[in-house]
């Protein structure tokens, strides 16, 4: 069994590995370039296609887009990440792969990470600075920002732990899923007995 996570973005973060082994996840993340965004999904589902024949992957897991309500993002921001979303699940499916989409706010209560910062973070040693970066050039609050910073900071934190040393949030996204899922998996296969039957479950 190899299990490969995927957050997708702009730049995708990626994990694979054999999750009944005792060894780490290969990681890391690519930018999809491109204007358009045809291209760039066409781009990473050739991409994925390549990666799952290459490396013998038969299980998905990608995080599902987070799409405000109320207009915040722009539509072409929206239909890209959606259609991140098919392509990633499109090249699994045509492999063969079993393919499953994961909220970031399962994943991250499961590990036990935040899903967001408190509303105090601007007073947390380390995130002062923040409030003097209200016109950052993602136009965001300066207490938007720190809170994001401080979700991504303990994600980071996470994956260290286990060994890794991710170069950006997107790889360390990525292999906190690819842990999550580790987990699940080996407490389904405790219920369950055996890798075989855990496949079987896993194509339902």
């Amino acid at each position: 069994m190899k299990l490969m996570t995927l957050d997708l973005s702009g730049v995708v973060g990626y994990a694979y590995g054999d999750p009944f082994k005792p060894l780490a996840p290969f990681f890391g993340s690519f930018k999809l370039a491109g204007d358009d965004a045809t291209d760039r999904c066409l781009k990473l589902f050739l991409w994925c296609t390549e990666k799952l024949e290459a490396n013998g992957i038969t299980d998905v897991v990608i995080e599902l887009p987070f799409i405000p309500k109320g207009g915040k993002t722009s539509f072409g921001a929206n239909a890209s990440l959606i259609g991140y979303t098919v392509a990633a699940g499109m090249a699994a499916k045509s492999n063969g792969a079993t393919c499953a989409g994961v909220h970031q706010q399962t994943w991250r209560s499961q590990l036990k990470l935040p899903n967001q910062g408190p509303k105090n973070v601007l007073k947390l040693p380390g995130y002062e600075h923040f409030a003097f970066n209200a016109n950052s050039t993602e136009k965001k609050s300066a207490l938007q920002v720190a809170k994001r910073a401080f979700v991504k900071n303990h994600t980071s934190e996470f994956v260290q732990n286990k060994g890794a040393a991710p170069k950006d949030d997107n790889e360390a996204d990525a292999i906190a899923m690819w842990y999550w899922k580790q987990d699940r998996l080996t407490q389904r296969l405790a219920e369950i007995g055996t890798k075989r039957d855990l496949f079987d479950d896993l194509q339902v």
